[in-house]
């Protein structure tokens, strides 16, 4: 066992800059996650009941077939067939010449609609609906083909609405609805010039076409992180932004040949700080404290060297952003 434990505990140690009682810590943690892992998955098996026969099996099933035989065979109890009930629904009307644009609840009641139908055909005069031809009575929600038949001859409206007035009224709708026109509304144009990648605000990066809030707010999000953009093939590091929006915005932004570059201190910046930089990330912000703490501050950037969890390429790009 001290064969496998032993090898296991340096590579911990040194890609994760653990020290000896972090490392036994991670394994006791590691072994009791496997340990809850293997009694989650037999826990179903100790509440598992005794198997069923095929006979017990055979007999549930035919159990539940009868039970649904009988439910469809016995009558229901004080319910009405369908039909009866829709028979009984249909009211029975006793027509007079009306106007549904002037008769009350009680006077629609007295031609025979149900009086919910009767405050449904008010309520929406009063929301400020109006009958033009009969043929809008019968688009009441609820009004029923058979009821609106009956009730047709009867009603005070002409069967279509003459163009005229249908014309007139168009007129008065357009005129109510009219908005100032798209040149009215539209701001003065600002022609684009070229811009500072590491100097623009949002509202610049978004007159770049492809370029909204998300991405705009995203673009600037990771230059703050990131100490400022060093070269444009930066871009391509920031989620989101497509190819041809990044030759878009080669067009139009440049980046200075001396750019003004936040520093971060490899010394004196805390672990979250050194963590919430794109090119650090947790395990070297971690392995970089640690080495402080055992072996002092960084003299040179030849001491990022003597971290397992770099690498020359990392140390490349970390070169115009680490001061020491």
């Amino acid at each position: 066992m001290s064969r496998i434990i032993g090898p296991l505990q340096a590579r911990i140690r040194r890609y994760f800059g653990f020290s000896r009682s972090e490392t036994n810590g991670t394994l006791v943690l590691l072994s009791l996650l496997f340990a809850g892992f293997l009694l989650v998955q037999s826990f179903p098996l100790w509440l598992a009941g005794p198997a069923l026969s095929d006979q017990e099996i055979d007999m549930a099933r035919l159990e539940l077939l009868a039970a649904q035989l009988d439910a469809r065979t016995a009558p229901k109890q004080g319910r009405m067939p369908a039909v009866e009930k829709n028979r009984d629904a249909i009211p029975a009307i006793h027509p007079v010449p009306f106007d549904p644009n002037t008769a009350t609840v009680e006077e629609l009641q007295s031609l025979g609609l149900p009086e919910w139908l009767a405050t449904r055909v008010t309520r929406y005069r009063d929301a400020g609906g109006r009958f033009r031809v009969k043929r809008d009575l019968a688009k009441i929600y609820g009004m029923e083909a058979d009821t609106y038949e009956q009730l047709a001859p009867y009603i005070q409206l002409p069967e279509r609405e003459e163009k005229k007035a249908f014309a007139e009224r168009r007129d008065v709708r357009e005129d109510s609805s009219a908005k100032p026109s798209r040149a009215e509304t539209k701001p003065a144009y600002i022609p684009l010039e070229v811009f500072d990648l590491n100097t623009a605000d949002t509202a610049t990066l978004r007159r770049i076409r492809g370029i909204g809030p998300a991405l705009s707010g995203r673009i600037i999000a990771y230059r703050e992180k990131l100490g400022g953009f060093r070269e444009m093939s930066q871009l391509r590091e920031v989620w989101g932004l497509s190819d041809t929006v990044i030759f878009r915005l080669e067009d139009w932004a440049y980046i200075s040949e001396e750019p003004a570059l936040k520093p971060l201190s490899v010394n004196a910046a805390s672990e979250e700080a050194l963590r919430n930089h794109p090119y650090i990330g947790r395990n070297l912000a971690r392995s970089l404290v640690r080495y402080r703490e055992q072996h002092g501050n960084f003299s040179s950037e030849a001491d990022l060297y003597k971290l397992y969890t770099i690498d020359s390429a990392t140390v490349e790009k970390l070169r115009p952003y680490l001061v020491y």
